[in-house]
């Protein structure tokens, strides 16, 4: 064996422990000059968790890299609640689709799984991951407890841990609300729940677990957005008073 075949030998050997071990995110962004990075960082400047999502190695991790993502495209369709307050469920769920599509992360919107259901997020990388969710715009338990029926038994095939159920608030008390839905799940136990509902880190939102038809365990995690907008009359109050002072004059 002459000296090239050894460099290119030794290589390979390092070829293989480069993969033996994998590229794990840190390996990535801690390199001194990298695209990669700077890439990364474009995207999270657009949606926070982003790396995270990308970079997930498992399911579990996966779930908790999509709930930061759905947090921060909740916090944004909130900040501009005065725009949409008024758009139906189906415009609404194609606004947040579209928020989380923007950081190039796989998001369907209406696509087809038995039925349509409202946006399907994916792994950049692992396409055996998905993650569903169902919209509503709020309308008591009755309605939650359909839209969650509809993730379980239509949509959902069992494969998947977890999937949501996100309730567009357009009246004042979500947080209120929230806590009622929680608390008479805990009552009823409805769609076969296994156990007590379980508080999330996001504000206001439970997770519930239930066993799917394919007698696996399925966690539904509920959470809201407030699109509800308390509009002031003082202005219009103002320009009546100011008319009507000027009418006198």
């Amino acid at each position: 064996m002459d000296g090239s075949d050894r460099d290119r030998l030794g290589a390979d050997v390092e070829v293989g422990r480069a993969e033996g071990l994998g590229v794990t995110m840190s390996d990535w962004m801690d390199q001194p000059e990298n695209k990669l990075r700077e890439f990364f960082q474009y995207l999270e400047s657009k949606m926070p968790g982003t790396a995270r999502l990308y970079f997930s190695t498992n399911e579990r991790e996966f779930i908790e890299a999509v709930d930061v993502i759905l947090e921060i495209a909740i916090r944004r369709l909130e900040e501009n609640a005065a725009s949409h307050d008024s758009l139906g469920e189906l415009a609404l769920s194609t606004m947040l689709s579209d928020l989380i599509r923007q950081a190039a992360i796989p998001c369907a919107k209406e696509v087809y799984r038995n039925g349509h259901v409202d946006v399907a997020i994916g792994h950049p990388r692992k396409q055996q991951f998905q993650y569903l969710g169902e919209c509503k715009i709020y309308d008591g338990f009755r309605k939650h407890c359909g839209g969650c029926d509809q993730l379980l038994n239509r949509y959902s095939s069992g494969r998947d841990v977890r999937g949501f159920v996100l309730e567009f608030f357009n009246q004042p008390g979500m947080y209120a609300l929230l806590t009622a839905l929680k608390a008479q799940f805990d009552e009823d136990f409805p769609l076969e729940m296994k156990g007590s509902t379980i508080t999330h880190h996001i504000k206001g939102a439970f997770v519930s677990l239930h066993t799917h038809f394919t007698q696996t365990d399925f966690e539904v995690l509920h959470l809201g957005c407030n699109l509800y907008i308390r509009r002031s009359t003082e202005s219009k109050t103002s320009k009546k008073k100011t008319a009507s002072v000027k009418a006198t004059l």
